[in-house]
């Protein structure tokens, strides 16, 4: 953060940044908002204690901000700079970390206030999207963030996993510590390439350095790699210490070819783990195991047996959507001119914003087409009528416009807009981020 912000309320109460003089107040609210899995003695609280001042010095990348009333902090938040994809560019987005709110002074709007100012932040620092993984997916909807792309976990056996070609010129490799900085630049190069995928921050890298339990494969191209499987090798018995599954925690390829190399690579640890967990934002991946059929062996109605189980996490809001547009103004749609009325509401229905969306052929490019934002008008060729987080979650590429109005989230003027408003809005990749912030 290279500015300084902050808020002062009517009532005296004020939202401004934390400096190290705050950090005991701080410690508790943290611990006491985030208490599972904690070391809550004396050393822990020394550990939790240092480890933020040191980040509070260090990761320029990393905002503390705190909520005081009386000058007594009752709660906080750490506002990270994200690099993130935005269709093939890295642009700033903004995710917010870690809030939480003293025991004494929950329910009181609290929490809410902190969202708004984070969402100032995103603003004016210059980020087009706000971004954080919820703790109740309603309470931020009815903030307007919209979903993101789910996340599919297979539990397979392990030799479901594909086998690759031997006569493929790549190499894997089980990497040591001198390799993290090959394991980091394959990242990047990987975040430069796939939609919605964050560049990890500071705490990410300082935790990798730090891992000693998690092991990597990763697959060379000459000296170059291309890709990498961090993984773990759990115990699932007591009694037999053989009985094992692997538990696959990224999974980062360059291409299909590395890709099938890397699932090889952990093909070949069968004989020491029966089952592999994985996690994967590709909604067809089950299309390239031997059989996606998980290990529970569950039927379904209608014959169906399952395959993974999914879930929710980052959520996107756009907080100032003519900007997002005018920012997005590489991105290639098909070849279409069309003008668009949108209305956009809250989740009761109220309506929040009005504007226009423009598609026409790009002058240089005639076989595509440009967005644009215009004022709203009331001769445009169809009107749309959306909420915010499901605005967010199309213009981000998590939702299709067909299926929205299919299920009645959207209401068109004329349907037979359909067809064309969804394959403009259709993104060829939809967003994906495995980044824990």
């Amino acid at each position: 953060m290279n500015f300084d912000f902050s808020q002062e309320f009517e009532n005296g109460h004020i939202i401004r940044p934390l400096h190290p003089g705050d950090i005991h107040q701080y410690i508790e609210i943290y611990l006491n908002a985030y208490p599972s899995g904690k070391d809550l003695s004396a050393d822990g609280i020394r550990y939790y204690t240092e480890k933020t001042l040191k980040a509070m010095s260090d990761f320029d990348d990393i905002n503390f901000f705190g909520y005081f009333q009386d000058n007594k902090l009752v709660a906080t938040m750490k506002l990270i700079d994200f690099s993130m994809n935005l269709y093939g560019k890295m642009v700033p987005a903004t995710g917010l970390m870690a809030l939480g709110v003293h025991p004494i002074y929950k329910k009181q709007g609290i929490a809410g206030r902190m969202v708004e100012f984070f969402e100032d932040y995103t603003k004016k620092s210059g980020a087009l999207v706000s971004l954080l993984l919820p703790f109740r997916v309603d309470f931020y909807r009815r903030l307007g963030y919209g979903c993101g792309t789910r996340m599919t976990r297979f539990h397979i056996p392990t030799d479901q996993l594909p086998k690759s070609a031997t006569d493929s010129a790549l190499t894997l490799e089980l990497l040591d510590k001198s390799q993290i900085g090959d394991v980091l630049s394959c990242y990047e190069d990987f975040a430069e390439h796939n939609h919605g995928a964050l560049k990890k921050f500071s705490e990410e890298i300082r935790d990798i350095k730090e891992d000693c339990d998690t092991k990597y494969i990763g697959c060379y191209d000459d000296e170059f790699l291309e890709g990498y499987a961090a993984f773990k090798i759990i115990n699932d018995s007591s009694a037999n210490y053989t009985i094992n599954h692997i538990e696959v925690k990224e999974l980062i390829y360059s291409n299909s070819t590395v890709l099938r190399k890397l699932l090889h690579g952990l093909r070949m640890q069968s004989d020491l783990a029966s089952s592999v967990i994985l996690t994967t934002g590709e909604e067809d991946f089950y299309h390239i195991l031997t059989s996606p059929q998980d290990v529970t062996g569950n039927y379904y109605d209608f014959g169906f047996l399952q395959t993974n189980t999914q879930a929710l996490g980052t959520m996107y809001k756009i907080p100032d959507l003519p900007r997002f547009i005018a920012a997005s103004y590489y991105r290639e749609f098909p070849h279409y001119t069309l003008s668009v009325g949108i209305t956009v509401t809250s989740e009761d229905g109220g309506d929040i914003e009005k504007l226009g969306v423009l598609f026409q052929p790009d002058e240089g490019n005639s076989k595509v087409s440009r967005m644009s934002c215009e004022p709203f008008s009331s001769g445009s060729d169809v009107f749309m009528r959306i909420k915010l987080s499901d605005l967010s979650a199309v213009l981000m590429g998590s939702a299709r416009i067909n299926a929205l109005v299919r299920l009645g989230a959207v209401t068109l003027s004329d349907d037979s807009f359909v067809e064309a408003l969804d394959r403009l809005f259709l993104a060829e990749q939809m967003p994906y981020t495995n980044t824990d912030y």
